[in-house]
């Protein structure tokens, strides 16, 4: 898996979600930080970073949908 910065991952989420900065900073600190630990897959990462943002960025909740495309 290819290691992504969380500027990187921030440049990704604003291809398609509008505002929420302070949400894209912390979903992108959460995810830097899974995937330089573990070798989970990408959905697991990302449901584990999304309920990490959700508890500490008063703009991001639980509720989430992940959306998946095939390379």
């Amino acid at each position: 898996m290819t290691d992504f910065s969380p500027r990187e991952i921030v440049s990704e989420l604003d291809r398609c979600i509008v505002g929420q900065k302070e949400a894209k900073r912390a979903v992108a600190l959460a995810a830097a930080r899974a995937l330089a630990e573990t070798e989970l897959p990408a959905e697991e990462i990302v449901r584990r970073s999304m309920r990490i943002a959700g508890e500490i960025c008063v703009y991001t909740n639980a509720n989430v949908v992940i959306e998946s495309i095939e390379a």
